[in-house]
């Protein structure tokens, strides 16, 4: 049997060519200048936070030392970073160990900014 190639309405009632697509709904996709001004205005509306400031960054680095209790796990006493306040805590909780199932701080002291803090002080 023969087919033509060329007849598309052949080609897709055999089901070797897709169907053709309907078009969209112009009611759903397309909008008034009305519409398009409203949608303006609340995307350039400035956010409002209640009950909440946001989250404050200092722009300031400084020099933290970590001085550690003797271990098995770093091979080194005295560790230095430049880091800001706000990263000092993350930086800390890197040399917490899980040690025979109990969550052990190794962090003797340390300073950050020349200030020197104990391992369960937060930084000014």
């Amino acid at each position: 049997m023969k087919t033509d190639v060329n007849n598309s309405k052949l080609m897709i009632e055999l089901g070797i060519h897709p169907k053709d697509l309907e078009p969209r709904d112009e009611s759903v996709w397309t909008k008034t200048d009305k519409e398009r001004k409203k949608l303006k205005k609340l995307r350039t509306k400035e956010k409002i936070h209640f009950n909440s400031k946001p989250k404050s960054y200092i722009p300031l680095t400084a020099k933290l030392v970590v001085y550690l209790k003797k271990n098995k796990i770093f091979p080194n006493t005295t560790y230095s970073f430049i880091c800001g306040p706000h990263d000092v805590i993350e930086i800390m909780d890197q040399f917490k160990q899980i040690i025979k199932g109990k969550l052990v701080n190794l962090v003797s002291k340390y300073k950050y900014n020349n200030i020197e803090y104990e391992s369960d002080q937060k930084p000014v």
